[in-house]
């Protein structure tokens, strides 16, 4: 196993510098890092560091590109942000990433449409089913983030009707880092690339979501 293997290692021969690294050297003073406990930790940083989030922002891309006029509304919002900097070279701040209304919307409407019952697929009951219904949401499977400015003035949605990052107890740690990093990529991708489909992609789920062989794009860099 790679912990026994890092913990035979003496401190010198250590070079990686990596997270495990430094979770074996925590071993020393505390006795709860067992080799266990440390094994289910990687397994749960590689499916919400890299499973969940490209996979999330796989399929957003997936839906942009069906629906071009979002992606122009997209572009011009962050344009706008990007146009007002002193330098459009520095990041992006906390005032900014507030005002990006409608890049919330489409954040919003990807989260809420991960969510899907395939066709043939038994129907179990599941608290993700609540962002398909139609008494909450008019034409649930429809991608349309426009909605989110209609429900937020109307007051519809609450907690108990939006929950992509689950709820109480069970609510993830990284939801508003994870919306944050989606905010930065989509700035990133309406201001700077432009992008077309190469091949379209199947969504499956085995259980969690996948693309099956893939969704293929060809991304170009944007002329100044």
């Amino acid at each position: 196993m790679m912990i026994e293997d890092r913990q035979a290692k003496l401190p010198e021969e250590r070079t990686r510098g990596d997270f495990l690294e430094h979770i074996v050297e925590d071993m020393k003073t505390n006795n709860l890092l067992t080799s266990d406990l440390i094994s289910y930790m990687m397994f749960g940083l590689l499916l919400a560091t890299f499973e969940t989030i490209s996979t999330t922002l796989t399929l957003t891309v997936m839906l942009l590109t069906q629906h071009p006029l979002l992606v122009q509304e997209l572009e011009r919002e962050n344009k706008e942000i990007v146009q007002k900097r002193r330098n459009v070279e520095t990041g992006m701040t906390w005032e900014e990433f507030r005002s990006l209304t409608f890049t919330k919307q489409v954040i919003n409407e990807v989260l809420r449409m991960e969510y899907t019952i395939p066709e043939g697929w038994t129907i179990m009951v599941v608290p993700s089913a609540i962002h398909l219904n139609p008494e909450t949401y008019t034409d649930p499977f429809v991608f349309n983030p426009w909605r989110w400015k209609d429900l937020a003035e109307n007051n519809v949605t609450s907690a108990k009707n939006f929950i992509p990052f689950g709820e109480g107890i069970r609510l993830c740690p990284g939801a508003e880092f994870s919306k944050v990093l989606m905010t930065l990529f989509l700035n990133v991708l309406a201001t700077k690339y432009s992008w077309s489909q190469v091949k379209p992609g199947e969504i499956i789920r085995a259980p969690t979501m996948g693309f099956g062989k893939g969704y293929y794009i060809k991304v170009a860099e944007k002329s100044i």
